[in-house]
């Protein structure tokens, strides 16, 4: 009778132990295999650029202010559309695979991470918040100006889809903002429909 009782003890235990092992291996099994794709850095101001630029007479001078980002996603994006830079062939990709895609969209300045987008809570939603309190100096003629200007053009002007198509055309987009918010700030220069910015 005791053998029984022990028989059945060490049964129950390794029968126990081949569950929890086989739901172990099964959430193993089960996680995505993450892709992490490193967009191109875009240098908006160089760190030669040295002259003093400010409508106020500020002592601040330019750095190198040097934006980039990362994508991590459950999503494989095929080499040719990351090799050619077709933001059109990226933009068709995308939206054939919206409602598959997970992850992460990161912006780092000067090699610093600044702010993370999950692409699961917003890339289908078009509503934008606008939080001006977080870019107190956004419409200076100075470097942080110039800095925060485009944070906030980018982060709090694009949705996640747009986040993302802004984070792979690099240059094209990026810069753009970064022109944006210099020509604005310390020229004067308002563009059409310049909402962001008033």
């Amino acid at each position: 009778m005791k053998r029984i009782k022990n028989l059945s003890i060490v049964l129950t235990l390794i029968i126990g132990g081949l569950i929890i092992l086989s739901c172990e291996s099964e959430s193993i099994s089960n996680q995505e295999e993450l892709y992490t794709y490193e967009f191109e850095s875009v240098e908006l101001i160089g760190s030669n650029y040295k002259s003093k630029l400010s409508k106020k007479s500020s002592n601040e001078e330019f750095e190198s202010l040097i934006l980039s980002s990362k994508l991590k996603t459950n999503l494989k994006i095929p080499k040719n559309i990351l090799e050619t830079k077709d933001v059109a062939l990226f933009e068709e990709f995308f939206n054939k695979n919206k409602h598959k895609i997970e992850g992460e969209l990161t912006f780092y300045f000067n090699g610093i991470e600044d702010k993370t987008f999950n692409l699961n809570e917003e890339s289908k939603s078009k509503t934008l918040s606008y939080k001006q309190d977080e870019y107190p100096r956004r419409n200076e003629c100075s470097y942080e100006g110039v800095r925060q200007c485009t944070q906030y053009n980018i982060y709090e002007g694009m949705n996640t889809v747009e986040k993302l198509f802004c984070a792979y055309a690099g240059l094209g987009c990026i810069g753009q903002q970064a022109a944006k918010c210099t020509s604005r700030n310390c020229f004067g220069d308002i563009a059409p429909n310049d909402s962001l910015n008033n």
